[in-house]
């Protein structure tokens, strides 16, 4: 009797694995060429969805930086990223002293 419950069970889950896609048998070629072109372009389709979300955010920061600054110069207010003034260059006594 348990080599009959056995076989049952052992079926069902066979079943039920190669229809989730579990199965450890190997696929055609044709099968495997067909889901690796179907996994391609869905990586293609994300990484635009993804390029087109980061534009998008790119462009509502600009046009939020944009309005933080005109309100800043309608205020008189510092720009929030000011440009650093460049360096001086370095003294000739500077540039003959050399440091290990």
């Amino acid at each position: 009797m348990d080599s009959i419950t056995k076989a049952i069970i052992g079926n069902k889950v066979k079943g039920i694995t190669d229809s989730m896609g579990f199965n450890d048998e190997e696929e055609d070629p044709e099968v495997q060429a067909r889901k690796k072109a179907e996994m391609d372009k869905e990586k293609e389709r994300q990484a635009q969805e993804d390029a087109a979300r980061k534009e998008r955010l790119n462009e509502r920061h600009a046009e939020r930086e944009r309005r933080y600054d005109e309100i800043r110069a309608r205020h008189g207010l510092p720009t929030r990223n000011p440009v650093p003034p460049p360096a001086p260059p370095p003294a000739e006594s500077e540039s003959s002293c050399q440091v290990m």
